[in-house]
């Protein structure tokens, strides 16, 4: 009996952890899922970078199939998710088309309707790829096509989207930030100099009314819940309140459904709501009312008072569940960069060798260029050609080969001080 308790627990133990680390949760060096991190480099591999090549999300969809194994009924509301402004704070697609409005959450139209391409954000996590920032790669579900471990990233930290996430046991609640609040405090924690810490920044807009307590979740990982309300204005011309602004994943169908109580009960008039991409519901109050009175019983009694719970637990090292301080996962992302970077110009390092070695070469060739044509002249193969110019002129097997390519053009343009 204990080793059939011991084999469940353990087997229990492995499908959590790897929910958590293929599904719910983000690393915290790139800010991203790994399935997410897998759609976006393939859409990228396959140049669906530009609006020269937008596509219909269901030729993206196609492209992320290389490496996206849960199905393409998650898929596109997963990738339109990230073309959307009212839900993502710096969209990673550009989309044109019918995809979605604060109205509902599943608004959009269906994948073939919708166009989309890369943003230019979106790019920017690909800088330095092709220049070995990445030492570690992903074999996809057939083991024919490798994605990135984790995204450079250099420059802008995704985790100012945001994310929510649930796992076995395991929740994750990040809120959106400001990019240029961010990088001014990675900057100052760079240089280890004092830093503000950002106060989370949602793509609908609307007011923290509790920035201490948020603040102190945020320094601790977790704690109280940002208390956000919504932006309500009251149109003296037109008798009415306007809501403008919306706490972040609140949808107008959800208030309005709110609203039709309160018409019921006749705390206020009607309302009318225009949303689209921006909110805009207009609610009309009666002649003796006092818009204050009613302001405060809209945020009461509707979603337009809601909350956004904090909970910074994120991947370390792609691999381990924790839960992060936001100073602390700031510098886990400047570990991260500062790698990036290492990789890159050892790379570029490595290429500059090669050439100068290369180069090296040529300056023997020059200095000898009568006798080292007669040579080649005179040898039956390449194979000869190259065993001769290496005993010779002293060049290497890589020296040599780079000679033989040479072209007779090149060689007369070939000049020593360039």
């Amino acid at each position: 009996m204990n080793e059939i308790k011991q084999l469940i627990e353990n087997s229990f133990l492995t499908y959590a952890q790897g929910i958590a680390q293929s599904r719910a949760l983000i690393d915290v060096r790139d800010g991203l899922k790994p399935s997410l991190r897998s759609v976006l480099y393939a859409n990228y591999d396959d140049g669906y970078t530009s609006a020269k090549k937008k596509r219909k999300f269901l030729t993206l969809m196609g492209s992320a199939t290389r490496f996206y194994w849960h199905g393409d009924m998650s898929l596109y509301p997963m990738m339109i998710r990230q073309a959307k402004p009212f839900v993502t704070r710096y969209p990673l697609y550009n989309a044109q088309g019918s995809y979605g409005t604060l109205i509902s959450s599943k608004s959009e139209s269906a994948q073939r309707y919708v166009e989309g391409y890369l943003s230019e954000l979106g790019n920017l996590l690909f800088v330095g790829l092709n220049e070995n920032a990445i030492d570690m790669w992903v074999d996809n579900y057939d083991e024919t096509d490798q994605y990135p471990f984790v995204l450079p990233s250099l420059g802008w930290w995704p985790l100012i989207n945001g994310t929510m996430g649930i796992a076995v046991g395991i929740a994750s609640s990040v809120p959106a930030f400001n990019l240029r609040e961010m990088n001014e405090a990675l900057i100052n924690s760079l240089w280890g100099r004092p830093f503000n810490i950002p106060l989370p920044d949602f793509p609908t807009g609307a007011t923290i009314i509790n920035k201490g307590e948020v603040k102190e979740s945020l320094k601790n990982g977790t704690g109280k819940s940002a208390k956000i309300r919504a932006t309500i204005e009251y149109n003296a011309e037109e008798g009415c309140l306007i809501v403008s602004e919306l706490p972040y994943a609140t949808y107008t169908n959800t208030i309005c459904e709110q609203l039709d109580v309160l018409v019921e009960e006749e705390k206020i008039d009607r309302y009318i709501d225009l949303t689209g991409i921006d909110p805009l519901i207009k609610i009309y109050i009666h002649k003796h009312s006092q818009p204050a009175q009613i302001i405060n019983l809209l945020y009461k009694e509707t979603s337009l008072e809601n909350h956004y719970s904090i909970n910074l637990t994120m991947l370390k090292d792609g691999k381990y569940p924790q839960v992060f301080t936001l100073p602390d996962a700031m510098q886990e992302h400047l570990k991260h960069e500062f790698k990036c970077y290492t990789n890159i110009y050892k790379h570029r390092l490595d290429v500059a060798q090669k050439r100068l070695h290369i180069l090296e070469g040529y300056l023997i060739v020059i200095a000898n260029i009568e006798e080292v044509v007669k040579t080649i002249k005179s040898c039956a193969s390449a194979a000869i050609a190259k065993t001769e110019l290496t005993e010779k002129f002293q060049l290497t097997l890589t020296q040599a080969e780079a000679v033989l390519k040479l072209t007779l053009s090149r060689v007369a343009a070939l000049e020593v001080q360039k």
